[in-house]
């Protein structure tokens, strides 16, 4: 391929990334990317690095570009991933028996939560640890007598204070399984607020990961717009004013913004 244009070198429509890459590297920087193209069992992935070539005076001349077939690696990761996605869900599914709302609340938020921080682009890991988070984020919820969890009344304090611990105890259940992802920390800050008021730990402001700080905002919209066993559902629209009467103090800015842009757009997270 010596003398070729990524044009000419790759399929029709996809040189654009490949332009994007080469670049950066001509500016000096070497530069490694993925890069997948076809469908199906007809995919392929390769993983392609390019560095700049310099001459005698330390200018750029050109490019080499090495790549190689990593397909077999990103079907395991594929086949790893659905396996553990299939075991979130049936984590989540144990919850039923308990508490038949928080099932479908958590995948509510799990679309709620993804969207907005792809609206925020957020990193693909990022956003990865979030969906993966928000899918078991009640988990600890296990740990609570379905009395409890089902109370059409108001809770003791009590009952309130062991509600208050199942971020903890979902953290504890999450942290033995190995995601190579921060997923048990972000369950166990779902509920801390900016403004200290939160809980289990009474975190802060920076002190709060933003991907939890997105699934707080995508935890409240849900559950204050669906019924719970205490209430009937309040719509979205008082769900959405309490987010943006918190801002600033309960929840994080750029996570309401994003929320509002999202739902403005007609986003509808059935």
């Amino acid at each position: 391929f010596i003398g070729k244009t990524a044009a000419e070198i790759f399929p029709e429509g996809t040189a654009e990334v490949h332009v994007i890459n080469s670049m950066r590297a001509l500016n000096g920087e070497p530069t490694t990317y993925e890069w997948s193209f076809g469908e199906g069992i007809d995919q392929k992935h390769y993983s392609i690095n390019l560095s700049p070539v310099f001459d005698e005076v330390g200018g750029v001349t050109g490019l080499v570009g090495i790549g190689r077939d990593i397909t077999k690696l990103k079907e395991t990761e594929e086949a790893l991933r659905r396996s553990r996605d299939d075991l979130l869900l049936t984590m989540s599914r144990l919850l039923k028996v308990k508490d038949p709302y928080t099932v479908d609340h958590q995948r509510k938020v799990e679309r709620i939560s993804t969207a907005i921080a792809e609206r925020l682009k957020l990193p693909n890991e990022k956003i990865e640890a979030l969906r993966i988070a928000a899918i078991v984020h009640d988990i600890g919820k296990l740990s609570i007598p379905a009395d409890i969890l089902n109370k059409p009344g108001r809770l003791n304090e009590i009952e309130w204070a062991l509600i208050k611990n199942h971020p903890d105890e979902g953290f504890k259940i999450l942290k033995e399984i190995h995601f190579g992802l921060p997923v048990a920390e972000i369950v166990r800050q779902h509920h801390e607020r900016i403004d200290g008021s939160g809980y289990p730990r009474g975190l802060k402001d920076g002190e709060i990961m933003l991907e939890a700080r997105i699934l707080a905002v995508a935890d409240v919209v849900e559950a204050v717009s669906s019924h719970r066993p205490y209430r009937p559902a309040l719509g979205l629209e008082i769900a959405l004013e309490e987010i943006k009467s918190g801002v600033g103090t309960k929840y994080d800015e750029e996570a309401v913004k994003g929320c509002l842009e999202l739902f403005s757009s007609g986003f509808v997270p059935d």
